[in-house]
């Protein structure tokens, strides 16, 4: 993630506690993060997620919950790549999660190129 190569990561934590200890990790190692839950101000998490949007942050944690309850104001980020952290507690999010990275992948197809 140090490198010079433009990948920006979307990170699901499926609870608030690994979202808290994957943060600490993040900022122990020094790397450009934000991290979106549910008890962030929805203006801030906004923000988070244009700035992640623009290549400004590289690693975006995101936890399930927030997802979940506020799916209606939340777009998916562009991002290269998704992990989860852990199981998903709601199935709902991975038709949702997969159906986003094929649109990307098509889109990839269509250009070219890599355009995340």
């Amino acid at each position: 993630m140090r490198r010079g190569i433009d990948q920006r990561v979307l990170i699901y934590v499926p609870d608030y506690f690994d979202l808290e200890e994957l943060r600490n990790l993040l900022r122990e190692e020094s790397l450009s993060f934000c991290h979106v839950h549910e008890y962030l101000p929805d203006n801030e998490a906004e923000r988070y997620r244009n700035l992640f949007d623009q290549g400004r942050i590289r690693i975006m944690l995101i936890s399930e919950r927030y997802y979940f309850f506020r799916r209606y104001v939340c777009h998916l980020p562009r991002c290269s790549r998704q992990f989860f952290s852990g199981f998903a507690l709601f199935n709902t999010l991975y038709p949702v999660f997969k159906v986003h990275l094929l649109f990307l992948e098509v889109i990839r197809q269509v250009i070219g190129g890599n355009t995340c």
